[in-house]
């Protein structure tokens, strides 16, 4: 999806039928997305946890671990709960987007 793009049902549909998926971990999407999938999912919440709104995501992104892919680190599960209310509200707020604090130390360059 490119950004002004209208949203549509189908979107929310391909988001869900790849979150169903056993192979899929996360989905990351830009918060805008999330919110929508938010709105529009219904009661059939379960397969939510695994959307997640992600920083400077502007489409859709897949992280899926294949069987025999060992040399990755699978992380933990997705926290419970469907990722809506509270959690995204976070992502409407101007904390995500604050630059990160300027070190109180100079940091010495190493001599060789």
């Amino acid at each position: 999806m490119q950004p002004g793009s209208p949203w549509t049902a189908a979107h929310g549909r391909v988001i869900r039928r790849a979150a169903l998926d056993p192979h899929v971990e996360r989905i990351f999407v830009a918060p805008g997305i999330k919110k929508e999938l938010c709105a529009t999912a219904g009661s059939d919440r379960d397969w939510l946890s695994k959307v997640r709104p992600y920083f400077g995501t502007t489409t859709i992104s897949t992280c899926a671990f294949l069987p025999g892919w060992r040399a990755l680190q699978i992380p933990a599960p997705p926290p419970s709960g469907d990722g809506c209310g509270k959690d995204l509200d976070y992502w409407f707020s101007a904390e995500p987007y604050k630059p990160p604090p300027k070190p109180t130390k100079p940091v010495k360059p190493r001599s060789r």
